[in-house]
C-alpha cells in the first residue's frame, strides 16, 4: 500500500505540476502575444526621435529664415521712405543731385547712400544723364546689402 500511496501524491503533485507549466505557458503565450504588439523596441524608439529631430530642425530652419526675411523687408520699407526723404532734400538744394557721390544716412548706423552715372542719353534732342541712386546697409565686416535702388533723369541744361 505503501507505493500505491506514495504513487498517488507523485501523480497528483506531477499532474499539479504538469497543470502549472501548462498554465504558466499558455499564460505566457497570451501574456507575451499583447505585449508585443504594444512594446516598443529600441530601434523604433531611435527612428522616433530621429523623425522628430528632423522635424524639429526644419521648422527651426523656417523660423529662423522667416525672422531674416521679415528683417530685411522692414529695412527695404525703411530705406524706402530714408529714399524719399534724402531725394527731396537733394532736389530741394542748390547743387540738385550729385552724379557721384556717397555718404551715410543719418540716425541708421551702418546705413550708406551712394549716386553713380548710369548713361547720358539725348532723347529729342534733349540731353539729360541718368543718375543710379542706391541705399544700401553694411553690418561690421560685412558686404554691403543693397536695400534700394532707383535711377533718376537729370536734366542737363540746354544751352
Amino acid at each position: 500500500m505503501r507505493s500505491s500511496h506514495f504513487r498517488a501524491p507523485k501523480q497528483e503533485s506531477a499532474k499539479k505540476d504538469s497543470d502549472v507549466k501548462s498554465s504558466v505557458k499558455s499564460s505566457a503565450k497570451s501574456s507575451s502575444r499583447p505585449l508585443r504588439g504594444k512594446a516598443i523596441t529600441l530601434l523604433e524608439v531611435i527612428v522616433g526621435l530621429t523623425l522628430m529631430a528632423t522635424m524639429l530642425v526644419g521648422s527651426l530652419l523656417a523660423f529662423a529664415a522667416h525672422q531674416r526675411q521679415t528683417r530685411l523687408a522692414d529695412a527695404k520699407l525703411q530705406a524706402v521712405a530714408v529714399a524719399d526723404e534724402l531725394l527731396d532734400r537733394f532736389s530741394g538744394s542748390p547743387g540738385g543731385l550729385p552724379p557721384a557721390g556717397r555718404g551715410a544716412i543719418p540716425g541708421k548706423p551702418g546705413w550708406f547712400w551712394q549716386t553713380t552715372p548710369a548713361r547720358a542719353i539725348a532723347p529729342a534732342q534733349i540731353p539729360v544723364r541718368i543718375i543710379r541712386f542706391q541705399i544700401f546697409s553694411q553690418k561690421p565686416n560685412g558686404p554691403l546689402t543693397p536695400l534700394v535702388t532707383g535711377e533718376l533723369v537729370q536734366s542737363l541744361g540746354v544751352g
